[in-house]
């Protein structure tokens, strides 16, 4: 059975959530992650979205900035057992660390 993860939006920022394909909750954990590369380039990419991380830049710039971000996280986490420690507090932190390297005045801080 295949998960896909991802995030709903709630009055207090956003929670995660897997589903599987007829909609139902999904039992499978993030220790199972296949496509990892690309999982992370989607996350990075939505809170880059949600911050409008765009706004003002070329996004392609953004873009191609994000991948090598997702690269970088999949590095330090190569041996990061899932099952133990949460993805997307994980791939969250990781993004505020190097949204602040960018510019420490503009970006959000929740």
């Amino acid at each position: 059975m295949s998960c896909w993860y991802g995030y709903a939006p709630t009055p207090n920022g956003r929670s995660s959530y897997a589903i599987t394909a007829t909609g139902s909750a999904c039992a499978c954990t993030m220790g199972r992650r296949k496509n990892k590369l690309q999982e992370a380039v989607v996350d990075l990419a939505y809170n880059a979205g949600a911050d409008n991380l765009w706004e003002d830049r070329d996004s392609r710039a953004v873009n191609a900035e994000i991948v090598q971000w997702a690269e970088e996280f999949e590095t330090e986490h190569a041996g990061t057992d899932w099952d133990a420690e949460d993805y997307f507090l994980a791939i969250d932190r990781f993004y505020k660390e190097k949204t602040k390297q960018m510019n420490p005045v503009t970006i959000p801080a929740n």
